[in-house]
C-alpha cells in the first residue's frame, strides 16, 4: 500500500511525494488553520501525475451502501398484475378462499421484499368487494394480465383454503381485504 501527503498551503492541496499508479491508499491532509494543526486521515484514489497533467487529483471515496433486507409487513396496500387465477367450488356449499398469483407493481403501503405475491380471494367466482374511496371498477371476473390494486392482510383466513402454489413456493400468504380494478394508463 502506497501513502502520499498532501501539505495544505493557501487554500491549495498539492503533493509533497508522487503517487505510483492508481491505488486505495490513507492519506494524511494537514489543516491550514490559526489553531494548532489537525490532522484528517481518509481512503482516496491516487492517480499517478503525469508532466502534462500536473498534480495528481485527489479523490475521496464515499462509503459503501448497505442493502436492508425488507421483512413482509403483515398489512400490505399493492397494485399488481395477476399472473395466474384459479378457481375452486362454489361457495354455495363452502366458503371457499382461492390462491392467486401475482406480480407486484408497485408497492403502496407497507414492505415486500419479493416480486411474487400470493393472495387468498374469498368466493372469487362472486368478483371481489371493492375498496371503498379508492379509483377503479369493482372486479367481476379475475383475468390473467389485469392490474389490481389490492389492500392485503396476514393472519388466519376462515373457511376452506385451495392453494394449489403451495410447493412451489413458501412465500407468505395474504388474505384479500378488497380490491379493485387498476385502468389501464391512458396515451
Amino acid at each position: 500500500m502506497f501513502g502520499v501527503v498532501l501539505a495544505c498551503t493557501g487554500g491549495a492541496v498539492e503533493p509533497v511525494t508522487p503517487a505510483p499508479p492508481p491505488v486505495t491508499a490513507p492519506v494524511v491532509v494537514k489543516e491550514a488553520t490559526k489553531t494548532p494543526e489537525t490532522e484528517v486521515v481518509a481512503p482516496v484514489d491516487v492517480a499517478e501525475p503525469t508532466k502534462a497533467e500536473g498534480p495528481a487529483p485527489v479523490v475521496v471515496k464515499e462509503p459503501p451502501t448497505v442493502a436492508v433486507a425488507v421483512e413482509p409487513s403483515k398489512e400490505l396496500d399493492v397494485e399488481a398484475r395477476l399472473v395466474e387465477a384459479n378457481s375452486a367450488p362454489a361457495c354455495g356449499g363452502i366458503h371457499a378462499n382461492v390462491v392467486m398469483r401475482y406480480e407486484i407493481i408497485k408497492v403502496i403501503a407497507g414492505g415486500y421484499p419479493d416480486m411474487a405475491l400470493y393472495a387468498a380471494h374469498s368466493c372469487p367466482e362472486m368478483g371481489a368487494t371493492q375498496c371503498k374511496g379508492l379509483p377503479g371498477e369493482r372486479i367481476k371476473k379475475f383475468r390473467n394480465g389485469e392490474v389490481h390494486r389490492l389492500q392485503l392482510t396476514q393472519g388466519r383466513i376462515s373457511g376452506a383454503l385451495f392453494d394449489k402454489f403451495k410447493a412451489d413456493s413458501s412465500a407468505p400468504r395474504y388474505r384479500v381485504r378488497c380490491a379493485s380494478l387498476v385502468p389501464p394508463p391512458t396515451p
